[in-house]
């Protein structure tokens, strides 16, 4: 049996949740030689990863990197390495249903015209959820596949497309003025101009985490936009990253900053009492801004003055 399955994942310093979604995979991979399972460690190696890794090692191949090259490099390092003729794509804060692989495949096999596969994302907060996981859960502060137009926006938490479409795309970027964070926008850019054939699948779906804190996130979406606003000045991003990133120099802050509060308050009012929804949308509105005050610095550095 051909192979036809290659699970790529990149890590870095999470050796705890690698190892839960390698478990999770387990029934999936075992006794299974048309799949198979390729980590890179993005430089972070160490004895918790050795032992994440030895219970897999059958149908797992793992490769550390001497240093930490970015996302973007990772991922594409881990796609040129892998044998399938499919290249399926999950992160390490992930968890995916005991169907995943099953799934897919069935779509593969009943869709043979299709070169991409887009999952769906749903939240897995801690148990029990602290105050921000369910803040990222009521306003979808999560990673998630949207269709905007004719464009199909996707992340790499759940993604399947054909090795051989990939590498006529050229697979992610990692030009040296490449921004990491953004290399998911940047592929999903090419494939949505290009003959690409492509679905979102809304059935076949992974769990991915929240909850990881007000503050990180915080600096999550100012790095979001500002990889974004990077494409917006290197001229590879979609259309709509484009009209972003003319509102953002286009519009006063102030008006910009009241109309995210004004939406956010909107979605948890729905949701919680009065004063738990102005807590909730504050919060939400927060990482909403950051995002866009990154997208409004990296356009400075384009455009300085």
């Amino acid at each position: 049996m051909s192979l036809q399955l290659s699970v790529c994942i990149v890590t870095h310093r999470r050796p705890v949740e690698l190892s839960r979604l390698l478990r999770a995979l387990e029934l999936q991979m075992r006794g299974r030689t048309d799949r198979e399972i390729v980590v890179v460690n993005d430089g972070s190696g160490g004895p918790e990863y050795s032992a994440s890794i030895a219970n897999s090692s059958d149908y797992v191949r793992y490769e550390v990197l001497p240093v930490n090259r970015g996302v973007s490099f990772a991922r594409h390092h881990a796609a040129e390495t892998a044998r399938g003729t499919w290249l399926v794509f999950i992160d390490d804060d992930c968890l995916p249903p005991p169907f995943w692989l099953a799934w897919l495949e069935a779509v593969i096999d009943t869709s043979p015209e299709l070169d991409l596969v887009v999952g769906a994302i749903k939240p897995l907060p801690p148990s029990p959820a602290n105050f921000f996981a369910k803040v990222q859960v009521t306003h979808r502060l999560h990673p998630y596949p949207e269709r905007i137009g004719d464009q199909i926006r996707f992340v790499t938490a759940n993604l399947a497309i054909r090795a051989k479409a990939y590498r006529a795309l050229g697979g992610f970027r990692v030009r040296a003025d490449f921004p990491n964070a953004a290399e998911d926008t940047e592929l999903a850019s090419r494939v949505s101009r290009s003959a690409c054939a492509r679905r979102i699948e809304w059935g076949w779906y992974v769990h991915h985490d929240v909850g990881d804190g007000f503050r990180v996130n915080l600096r999550r979406y100012w790095r979001y936009g500002y990889a974004d606003g990077l494409l917006h000045g290197l001229t590879i991003s979609p259309p709509y990253h484009d009209a972003l990133a003319m509102t953002a120099v286009g519009r006063q802050l102030r008006a910009q900053v009241l109309g995210i509060v004004k939406r956010r308050w909107h979605e948890a009012r729905r949701a919680y009492r009065p004063v738990v929804a102005f807590a909730s949308a504050l919060a939400a509105s927060a990482v909403d801004i950051a995002y866009l005050t990154g997208v409004r610095a990296a356009l400075r550095v384009r455009r300085p003055g």
